[in-house]
């Protein structure tokens, strides 16, 4: 149809050259023919608009979710590893970390998914009664489905030795979760293994 087009507008302006004035018909087809080449054009071009928002949301989700699992990652690399800091069946726990002149602050730190956000909360927790003094709450993702932190004894009993957390998060383009699994050793503070899935 363009090509058609095309070799029509070329034999009128050949004509032209003839007869040195455009007729009405003329000018019509010119128009018709440039509106039908502008609209290909603008539709083309709002195609490729809307793939390229497409697959830069993904990439943001994707690029938002890894940053949540390293704050996660950090704030466990510095719990302590007295199990009296830790309220377990919340995910809570006490954060140590050192000031600018090298004397120790604590912060507790609970993680928890609401209403498919992974939020962060922060402030003080009293492990007896189990209430907030004061809190903080951040939303640090979207579209998380589940957060899971488990963690592993000493041989007696009395100490945390290491935290092993799994984090999913539900994609658009799929049905299936992507998550991250990682466990981390408490007393040296290192990464023991680092795995990452797709179902």
């Amino acid at each position: 149809m363009i090509i058609l087009a095309s070799k029509m507008v070329l034999k009128m302006f050949e004509r032209r050259k003839r007869l040195q004035a455009f007729t009405l018909v003329e000018v019509l087809v010119y128009v018709a023919a440039v509106s039908m080449f502008v609209l290909l054009v603008f539709d083309f071009l709002y195609a490729i608009q809307k793939r390229v928002d497409f697959w830069g949301k993904g990439c943001s989700s994707r690029v938002q979710f890894e940053l949540a699992v390293d704050i996660l990652r950090r704030d466990l690399m510095s719990a302590s590893m007295n199990l009296d800091d830790w309220d377990l069946s919340l995910n809570v726990f006490k954060k140590r970390t050192l000031d600018k002149s090298g004397s120790c602050i604590s912060r507790d730190v609970c993680w928890f998914v609401r209403k498919s956000r992974l939020i962060r909360r922060e402030g003080g927790y009293n492990y007896c009664l189990k209430k907030w003094k004061g809190k903080v709450d951040s939303t640090v993702a979207y579209n998380v489905d589940g957060l899971k932190i488990d963690v592993t004894l000493d041989k007696r009993n009395s100490a945390i030795k290491g935290v092993c957390f799994k984090v999913s998060k539900s994609t658009a383009t799929s049905s299936k979760n992507n998550f991250d699994t990682e466990y981390l050793l408490l007393r040296n503070r290192f990464l023991k293994e680092r795995g990452k899935s797709e179902e």
